[in-house]
């Protein structure tokens, strides 16, 4: 097709493919990869595709002539460490929590790091390409250095980028505020590994003014050779709110059989497709249609290890569902909080035959689009209908202006602070690339090391150049924001944190994360890593090891929602000279869930450290947090800067 072949042809740094899913983005970049470089790291939004590339990457490669070898793999729910022979041209490396426990675990319980730079130097994983597919967070922790051997495992990665490596971030609209931030300053200063980068993105996104620099943007045709979508009957239903709640169940249950029943004569391999906001809405719908149809229902969200591709006429799942999984399905229920959410779902379904689909849309913006469509007549062009969601339905703010914001100038510094705790003696840090960044040994106290942090920040050595003059505006108020920077230091991952507390699905058997939403919906208590370890009868995933001491019992699913409050106004800010964020201290807060009075102190330690804002109600659906009286809301965790940033623009 005409946009692979631009990929192919492109030499420029910063490349933006912009082509829908199923449109054969990963074909594009993969044989980029094996043509034109020894190493490449492609970056995924969810562990589920990087084990899904990672087989569709092997099979395209046989296809292409390149004899290739996995390093990971996964059957039964269960990661495999192959121990191949031979000198494979290419070995695909699928490199995320689940694959470095299971290989520490084999090797007898060692240091995740030192794992993986016993596998890296070992002479198997010499190939002539060699293909790293790993995620934001896995990225994060090799950068911050959090894992044993970390210099190592960097000088190993740098010596295979000699020459000019390859960078690929696909699904790269699903970062947004706080995550995108995080992965474009990671991007800037791991720049000079990679010869090329290239970012794909299934809706539109203009990235110029994310990185503040020329990038080369290659679009697919729409309606171009291949990219074929067969006719869908589409139903558009309301629901009061973004996301849908408990007493709406019942209805996306009783719609689902409905279409669930009318697909049966379908041959395709899934009669119907469920896909919905929450992973607890998804938890429940798949238990409801697993009740009525036992061994029917494949649940795929952050609750279950996906085993293989769904084999079953049911499946019910999230947002892991519509990033790069393919498959066929007769029928489609889906709920949309924004315009590109809308048209990526809907795509899931009629790829290979016509479909059926049901809608569920926010009443708000369910009106004006019922009224749009109907005034057309009962038949619309996907061109057509795509112009008219995005007219009536809001787009989700990415907040790329974030990135070079004052307040994203409190995330840098902040991120800067948390990768400095973990960089011991300076020679190590300059051979990573990294500059003259203070030492421990050095710094012998907490004020000093900052003052010697600020210094290194000052002359603007390796800073984006971009985010300088913000960062010069605080230097104004240093060292009053000094207790800030040593919190986010301590909090700062991939994820903001309170939409991702790591907690662990006793009846499930597994690891994910929830968010400060969601306790509202779950029977749980708070526990320490090592209680979990011995109720789980294995090691915390290393994702989730190092970025809290709070760790989450979920003993199951709440019947209905419960009152999640907050008392903040004894708060004290920490010392700026500006309305900003709080830092939250368990001692001033009084944090309640309703029926679960016993858990308050438990809840105000997940929240103890955590930086907050105060604003006019809640400024985005997305934000974690707590409402308060008159209207107030108080945002939390490192969304609280994205928050300050939101309330500072609209001011």
């Amino acid at each position: 097709m005409e946009h692979q072949s631009a990929v192919l042809e492109s030499n420029a740094s910063r490349v933006v493919l912009q082509a829908p899913t199923a449109s054969g983005k990963t074909l594009a970049y993969l044989i980029k990869a094996v043509r034109n470089y020894a190493f490449t790291i492609a970056l995924y939004p969810t562990n589920e595709l990087i084990w899904d590339q990672a087989k569709s990457m092997q099979e395209s490669l046989g296809k292409l002539g390149y004899e290739s070898a996995l390093v990971f793999d996964r059957a039964e729910g269960e990661v495999i460490v192959h121990d191949y022979e031979g000198r494979p041209e290419v070995v695909v490396c699928a490199l995320n929590s689940d694959s470095l426990t299971a290989l520490a675990k084999e090797r007898g319980n060692e240091t995740e790091g030192k794992a993986l730079l016993e596998l890296l130097n070992e002479k198997r994983i010499q190939p002539k390409h060699l293909i790293l597919l790993t995620n934001l967070d896995t990225l994060f922790l090799m950068f911050a250095h959090r894992f044993a051997r970390s210099v190592d495992i960097w000088r190993d990665i740098l010596a295979r980028a000699t020459g000019g490596a390859l960078l690929v971030v696909d699904e790269f609209h699903l970062y947004h505020g706080y995550s995108l931030a995080v992965m474009v300053y990671l991007i800037h200063h791991l720049r000079h590994l990679f010869k090329q980068i290239i970012l794909t993105s299934a809706t539109g996104f203009d990235l110029g003014t994310v990185f503040k620099e020329s990038v080369s943007v290659i679009r697919a045709r729409e309606g171009g050779p291949l990219v074929v979508q067969y006719a869908t009957d589409l139903t558009l239903k309301s629901v009061s709110g973004i996301m849908v709640q408990t007493n709406e169940l019942e209805l996306l249950f009783r719609d689902g059989v409905e279409l669930y029943e009318r697909s049966l004569s379908s041959s395709a391999e899934v009669k119907l497709l469920v896909i919905v906001n929450s992973v607890l809405t998804a938890h429940r719908l798949s238990k409801m249609f697993g009740q009525r149809y036992p061994g029917l229902v494949t649940p795929v969200h952050g609750l279950m290890a996906r085993r293989e591709e769904p084999s079953t006429p049911i499946v019910v799942g999230t947002s892991a569902i519509e990033v790069g999984v393919d498959f066929d399905a007769a029928s489609l229920l889906f709920e949309a909080h924004d315009a590109a959410t809308f048209i990526q779902r809907l795509g899931r379904v009629a790829r290979r035959s016509p479909g059926k689909a049901i809608g569920y849309v926010e009443q708000t913006y369910f009106v004006p689009l019922r009224d749009r469509l109907i005034s057309i007549g009962s038949s619309v062009s996907r061109q057509q209908l795509r112009e008219y969601v995005y007219e009536a339905l809001p787009s989700a703010e990415h907040y790329t202006d974030f990135v070079w914001s004052k307040q994203g100038a409190w995330l840098y510094i902040g991120l800067l602070a948390g990768v400095s705790e973990y960089l011991i003696m300076r020679d190590h840090r300059r051979s990573a690339g990294y500059g003259d960044f203070p030492s421990k040994r050095e710094l012998l106290n907490r004020r000093h090391r900052l003052d010697q942090l600020w210094e290194y920040v000052r002359s603007g050595r390796d800073i984006p150049v971009a985010l300088l003059p913000q960062i010069r505006l605080l230097d104004e108020h240093w060292p009053d924001g000094s207790l800030v920077y040593i919190a986010l230091g301590r909090i700062v991952g991939g994820r903001s944190t309170l939409t991702s507390i790591p907690a662990y699905f006793r009846e499930e058997d597994a690891f994910t994360y929830v968010s400060l939403d969601d306790l509202k919906k779950l029977e749980f208590i708070v526990a320490t890593q090592e209680k979990v370890s011995e109720l789980a009868g294995r090691r915390v995933p290393g994702k989730m090891s190092g970025r809290s001491d709070i760790f989450l019992i979920v003993e199951g699913v709440t019947q209905g929602p419960l009152r999640l409050t907050a008392d903040w106004n004894q708060m004290k800010r920490f010392h700026s000279p500006e309305r900003g964020p709080k830092l939250l201290s368990s001692q001033d807060l009084i944090v309640t869930l309703e029926s679960h009075e016993e858990l308050s102190d438990q809840l105000c330690r997940i929240l103890d450290g955590q930086p907050a804002y105060e604003s006019s109600g809640r400024l985005d659906w997305r934000f974690p947090g707590f409402s308060g009286p008159a209207g107030r809301f108080l945002t939390v965790g490192g969304d609280a800067l994205v928050a300050w940033f939101w309330d500072t623009r609209a001011q």
